[in-house]
């Protein structure tokens, strides 16, 4: 879990036009943004295997594709939604998650975030602070340790 210590180091960072500026000159300014999307990291191209593998993880566990935004579904939003959404289907009516599903499309999932390293890497490499490379190092960590937990 996100210690106490990360939370306070987070929430000091939350000036929102600061983190705004941040997220523009890191997403949003045309061919020097960086990509949300694990195909460009690891093709160099948008919408290739990666995208591919992740619509047969969703397929396999009745998820539907991501038809509402028409992002590809190798977006890393997406890939935290997909996480999220597995999280839920495994849950049962107490709250904790029932040991007796099969973890592998989570799991599967869960390895679709490796490229995250270099995501957070070239974050930091802009010196545009440490909050957008933070929440991905944090959340993450925080999909292993649930499969790590219940594995």
């Amino acid at each position: 879990m996100i210690s106490q210590a990360e939370y306070e180091e987070l929430s000091e960072q939350l000036d929102l036009q600061a983190l705004g500026r941040d997220y523009g000159s890191l997403f949003c300014l045309g061919s020097s943004s960086l990509s949300l999307y694990e195909s460009v990291w690891l093709t160099g191209l948008a919408m290739q295997e990666p995208r591919d593998e992740l619509r047969k993880i969703l397929r396999a566990c009745g998820l539907k594709p991501n038809t509402n935004s028409n992002e590809p579904e190798d977006h890393l939003g997406f890939i935290y939604y997909c996480v999220g959404m597995l999280l839920e289907k495994r849950r049962g009516a107490d709250g904790d998650l029932r040991e007796s599903e099969d973890m592998s499309p989570l799991k599967e999932t869960v390895s679709h975030l490796k490229w995250t390293r270099l995501l957070a890497g070239a974050i930091s490499d802009r010196h545009a602070g440490n909050f957008y490379s933070n929440i991905v190092s944090i959340a993450n960590r925080l999909a292993n340790e649930t499969i790590n937990k219940n594995d």
